[in-house]
């Protein structure tokens, strides 16, 4: 799982763990936080709040189109013509870790082991801008 796929399409690559569910849109979707009672977590999609023993949840309402990708698989989402930007979200178990990241499109994004969105360089699947390669393990 090398080098990009000869189409120009925007790619995800999942470097996590585990399954991540991935979507990619021309534009924005609506993000929601919902406010619940319990102790305190920073893990997977939980926001804590400051000050405070409740977390929030980020969500998105309805179906989306969201792919699940596998630890060390990627997937290439359709074309939206040759310029501008895409919305990249992405989801680990059911809340979500990040939310709308700007992304130029037809260029491609890891899913590093922190669950975080990174660039990719353009031709290199598994090696992100800062020179990381995210793919060795697989």
């Amino acid at each position: 799982m090398g080098a990009r796929p000869s189409s120009f399409r925007t790619c995800v690559a999942n470097a996590y763990n585990e399954d991540i569910e991935a979507c990619v849109t021309r534009d924005k979707i609506e993000v929601f936080d919902e406010e619940i009672d319990g102790e305190s977590s920073s893990k997977g999609g939980e926001k804590v709040t400051t000050g405070s023993k409740s977390r929030m949840t980020r969500y998105v309402s309805g179906e989306i189109g969201f792919v699940t990708i596998r630890p060390g698989a990627y997937y290439s989402f359709a074309e939206y013509g040759t310029d501008g930007c895409v919305h990249v979200t992405i989801k680990i178990g059911s809340n979500i870790k990040n939310a709308n990241v700007r992304v130029a499109n037809n260029y491609s994004v890891i899913v590093d082991k922190g669950g975080y969105i990174k660039n990719a360089v353009w031709g290199k699947m598994w090696i992100d801008i800062e020179g990381v390669d995210h793919g060795k393990k697989w």
